[in-house]
């Protein structure tokens, strides 16, 4: 029996294709259009959901309650009112660097001018104020690092 080459060839991309679209089908859920999922499906997701919110927000509770901790009530409310946090340079005598309240730049002052804007991010999400403190504890703890990783912008 002699076998054609092309219809070999032409075999194996029928069965590659067939074997693909098989393959989507099985990883979409077996869903044809205007499929509903069934209410209990339904049910489960929006529980996880609300879970995942809980989480994210007793996440954001703990790390007020920290940044709070860490400044003290004083400053934690001037902190509030003016939207950053200022956190005096160990090795530059006049150097400040201004921690926005929500994630963004961190503006460093010279003689209270403005002279730059870090941006130092975190890989997976964190709470707003974690990111605070994050900044706050690098500048403090050992600033060359910390001017040497942050992207100037």
């Amino acid at each position: 029996m002699i076998v054609d080459p092309l219809s070999v060839v032409l075999t194996l991309v029928v069965l590659v294709t067939v074997a693909a679209a098989a393959v989507r089908w099985w990883r979409t859920g077996h869903r044809r259009p205007g499929y509903l999922p069934p209410v209990r499906t339904l049910q489960r997701r929006a529980l996880q959901v609300r879970h995942s919110y809980r989480l994210r927000a007793e996440a954001e509770r703990r790390a007020e309650l920290l940044l709070r901790d860490l400044l003290g009530d004083a400053s934690f409310y001037h902190f509030l009112r003016r939207g950053y946090l200022e956190v005096r340079s160990l090795n530059f005598p006049n150097r400040t660097y201004l921690i926005p309240e929500r994630q963004g730049p961190v503006t460093v002052c010279d003689r209270g001018r403005p002279v730059m804007r870090l941006c130092v991010q975190c890989v997976e999400r964190v709470p707003e104020y974690d990111t605070v403190v994050m900044h706050k504890l690098m500048i403090e703890g050992n600033e060359q690092e910390y001017l040497r990783i942050a992207n100037r912008v």
